[in-house]
């Protein structure tokens, strides 16, 4: 390889590091790493959080007390009359108070609000709702606010891994900017940051403390006058739920206890903020010419040093940029990600060894079709001249561009003694992609390429064993007639033989995989009985609905069928339209909290469970099970059994959703209805995508079920139907539990 041509291809990787760094800075990739850094580094600087914060939670004691959620506003006003008698220096409610309730109850909290006279309420923001993209601010009822020394927004944005780590001081919506609640509070406790916090290139970054930092006490015990005065005087106070079912629970780093009320991420902030430990993130364009300057030293190593030196400098380079990453939060309150920088470095090395390595590969190449196009006796003469003029180059710093190209000189002084006769018969069989195997003339295995051994042979290969007797012993079978060999898993080759020698009888026989033909084939036979049966069936209703036949009915009743229908008509569509997503697109695992997935199904079928008397009764776990799945799949599973469900349960009925940690490292899911249970024909194959069904309770094709097993099955769960009839359904699914939970 010439200099010039090394130097550009050099050159061409040298730029598509640069290029992969700031694309991957631009979107996230690898933010996951980032962040990763980031809680760990902030994990070292966790404290015991500040004295002067005290939260008054509303708890289970308080609500076992009290009364259940939400309390009536005049409870509320007690719980502040209670507070300013212990002379806090503010009062901050993170309880929304958007809607009216009785105006003697509404206007007892607003008077307790203007007689404490440092109390800050909280409001948030709403999306718009004439189609425009913006938000505005959902204010509290307006006597409440009118009362309040301030209001401020205590709106909460995680991050893209569902973590919540920062807050936004100056929140610009359509109805103008808002100020976060805890600023109000800052300005308080004499630290007037509002202006530095708005002017930072991004959003300060939360400094949370270690778990149960701050003094916490029960509203119950504060409306019972048992909390001490001493603890609350001259303090800031936050009100806040923290009791289990309220709600208000988000994910935080693991370290500051991975799931934490609004309130307690409230008193973090606060508390980062007043102490001046907010984080900041560095500008883009200062951590692209940090990530730059690291990916254009690593190049010249490559240049100038050889590959074993260019391995240790980027490990050291993955090493320095690690601790830098930490010690900038540390000892800087600076985030600087390394992600981009950091999965540069672990492509660009194998891509530039590939490199070499392809130079060596050409220069042998070219030799070894030298021998061929010379003959034996010419070999050593031929070697030695090489050899001799491949030492002399070796020695002259001029012979190669780089250590290695000097080491491919050298090598090609020693490549003419190389005699080594090759099997051509082997080398084909080996080199094919399709698995090939010859057989004796008694029908016994006498040679294999490595495909075939990889499907065929376990171990130590049998070389007694017949082709039939090979395919049993993996659970499959050969069909003559198609001249097919169909292995489980739904695997499929197209068998071909050949004769090698007529007077011993052996053949060659190569297997071709056309796993994805048939597969195509089917998906295209169930694709026309989907368009041909139950597509039409809707379609042929809807046009003699607005024909001759639906003049009999009246018109309000002939357009309710002809919505049936056609609503039938998209429902279909879009179960095959995901089924047929799902297997061409896979899933997309990330760890996923299933709790909060069951909970948002069940609030997505409430209307339809309300209008049929039902009752959706949900068993989850208290503490979070995450699990490593498509919550989006997992989601529409959870849709379609409870749809399923309420479709055929009889009114007035209950519908019982579980979900438990199982044995073997597994997460159970449970579903079951008090409904008709599945007819006798749809048991048999519950899960067939075009199989028997019942339609009298609406549209159905299988699809719903269908696409159930299809994504336990992505997923590497499992799934059973227990059905009997007027016994209901029940359905259990068992999925692999995350590591990480």
């Amino acid at each position: 390889m010439s200099k010039s041509r090394l130097f550009t291809e050099w050159f061409a990787l040298l730029l598509a590091a640069i290029a992969f760094v700031v694309i991957a800075g631009n979107r996230g990739w690898g933010e996951r790493l980032d962040l990763t850094l980031l809680d760990f580094a902030s994990s070292i600087n966790a404290g015991d959080g500040s004295k002067d914060i005290v939260i008054v939670a509303i708890d289970d004691a308080s609500l076992a007390q009290i009364g259940n959620w939400p309390w009536d506003r005049t409870r509320h006003a007690e719980l502040i009359d209670r507070l300013a008698e212990l002379g806090p220096s503010a009062i901050a409610i993170d309880i929304l108070f958007l809607e009216e309730t009785e105006p003697a109850a509404d206007q007892a909290l607003a008077s307790s609000i203007k007689n404490a006279g440092n109390v800050i309420v909280p409001h948030t923001f709403f999306d718009r709702s004439d189609g425009v993209e913006g938000s505005v601010a959902a204010l509290p009822v307006p006597s409440i606010a009118d009362a309040a020394f301030g209001l401020g927004h205590v709106s909460i944005f995680p991050e893209r891994d569902g973590i919540v780590r920062r807050i936004s001081p100056i929140y610009q919506s359509s109805s103008g900017e808002y100020e976060h609640l805890i600023l109000k509070l800052a300005e308080i406790a004499g630290r007037d940051v509002a202006q530095s916090l708005a002017e930072a290139d991004s959003l300060p970054i939360i400094q949370y403390e270690q778990p149960g930092g701050y003094r916490t006490y029960s509203a119950s015990d504060v409306m019972d006058r048992a909390a001490p005065k001493e603890y609350f005087e001259d303090k800031i106070v936050l009100i806040g739920s923290t009791a289990q079912g309220l709600g208000d629970r988000y994910a935080v780093p693991t370290f500051a206890g991975r799931i934490m009320s609004g309130v307690e991420i409230q008193a973090n902030a606060l508390n980062s903020v007043i102490s001046g430990r907010t984080l900041s993130s560095l500008p883009a364009w200062v951590i692209v010419v940090f990530h730059l300057a690291a990916i254009a030293s690593l190049f010249l190593v490559y240049w100038l040093r050889t590959p074993a030196e260019a391995l240790r400098y980027s490990l050291l380079l993955i090493t320095a940029l690690v601790v830098f990453a930490l010690a900038s939060v540390i000892l800087l309150k600076t985030w600087l990600p390394i992600a981009p920088a950091f999965a540069a470095i672990l492509i660009a090395y194998p891509l530039w060894g590939w490199r070499r390595l392809s130079t060596v590969s050409r220069f042998l190449d070219r030799e070894v079709e030298a021998l061929r196009a010379s003959g034996l006796q010419d070999n050593q003469a031929d070697a030695d001249q090489t050899k001799a003029s491949g030492f002399a180059a070796f020695g002259q710093s001029s012979a190669g561009f780089d250590v290695v190209q000097r080491q491919v000189a050298s090598l090609r002084g020693l490549t003419g003694e190389v005699r080594e006769r090759l099997s051509f018969i082997q080398d084909v069989v080996d080199a094919s992609p399709d698995p090939m195997m010859v057989f004796d003339g008694e029908g016994r295995l006498a040679l294999f390429n490595a495909t075939a051994r990889a499907i065929f042979l376990k171990g130590t290969p049998d070389r007694e064993l017949t082709l039939n007797e090979l395919v049993a012993q993996l659970g499959g079978n050969i069909d003559t007639q198609a001249s097919e060999v169909n292995l489980p898993r739904e695997r499929t080759f197209l068998l071909a033989s050949a004769p090698l020698d007529a007077v011993l009888g052996s053949e060659i026989v190569a297997l071709r995989d056309i796993t994805a033909i048939k597969k195509g084939e089917q998906q295209r036979r169930e694709t026309l009985e989907f368009l041909s049966h139950d597509m039409r069936s809707p379609q042929v209703a809807i046009i003699g609905l607005a024909g001759k036949a639906g003049k009999a009915l009246d018109h309000a009743d002939r357009l309710e069928r002809i919505t049936e229908q056609a609503r039938r008509t998209l429902t279909l569509a879009e179960n095959f339209v995901q089924i047929a997503r799902l297997e061409n697109e896979g899933i997309r695992a990330e760890d996923t909290e299933m709790g909060a997935l069951v909970y948002e199904a069940a609030d997505r079928a409430y209307a339809i469970a309300k209008r049929k008397s039902i009752r959706i009764d949900c068993d989850v776990p208290e503490d979070p099970i995450f699990c490593e799945v498509d919550a989006s799949a997992i989601s529409r599973v959870v849709d379609n059994l409870l749809s399923n469900a309420l479709k055929f349960s009889p009114n007035s009925s209950r519908i019982t959703v579980c979900l438990a940690q199982a044995a073997n490292d597994r997460l159970s899911l449970i579903l079951e209805d008090e409904g008709p249970g599945m007819p006798a024909e749809r048991q048999s194959e519950p899960f067939a995508r075009f199989g028997a069904h019942d339609s009298k309770a609406g549209p159905s094709a299988g699809l719903g079920l269908a696409y159930v097993k299809r994504a336990v099955d992505e997923h590497g769960g499992a799934i059973a139907v227990l059905s009997a009839a007027n016994k209901g359904t029940r359905i259990e699914i068992e999925l692999p539990v995350s590591q990480a939970s």
